[in-house]
């Protein structure tokens, strides 16, 4: 692991408990209810420079190691690919 990679791991996380949530279709006037296993959440956004020292990938747009990863949040793949890479 790298030096920078270390830096990150006390990234403040809130800790969401296992619970249940009811959803709901409003197209086919449907509701069933889901139980959430707990997880882990970042208290803050991703910033590009935590993006690059867990993935060692560039983000798609690059404003500062301190600015928000905005192609992250767009795109639901580089979020899979982010958090198994901090599993």
């Amino acid at each position: 692991m790298s030096n920078e990679r270390r830096n990150y791991i006390d990234y403040p996380m809130a800790k969401i408990p296992r619970g249940e949530i009811e959803l709901r279709d409003d197209r086919i006037k449907s509701k069933w209810n889901v139980t959430i296993s707990p997880f882990l959440l970042a208290r803050y956004p991703v910033t590009t420079g935590l993006y690059n020292a867990i993935t060692n990938k560039s983000p798609i747009s690059f404003n500062g190691d301190l600015e928000p990863n905005i192609s992250l949040t767009m795109q639901f793949l580089f979020a899979i690919y982010f958090h198994r890479k901090l599993d």
